[in-house]
């Protein structure tokens, strides 16, 4: 099976240039995904900074609920 990207060029430039680096966008949301996790697992913060920590790993998972993107 193949599957082939077409896009017009020069007027679908930006959305041609997303499309290339995407795969170095995902590694780096998985390498950012992981390193939060860790800090909410292992990280001594005080009780603000932890709540932060929360926040952000809800306000991310929340933004892909749906997508297919398993984080």
């Amino acid at each position: 099976m193949k599957a082939i990207l077409e896009f017009n060029l020069p007027d679908e430039q930006a959305e041609f240039d997303l499309t290339c680096r995407s795969q170095t966008i995902v590694s780096a949301l998985e390498d950012f995904t992981q390193r939060l996790r860790e800090k909410r697992k292992y990280g001594v913060y005080p009780r603000e900074q932890h709540s932060v920590l929360e926040d952000v790993w809800f306000d991310l998972h929340q933004a892909f609920e749906g997508t297919g993107v398993e984080l």
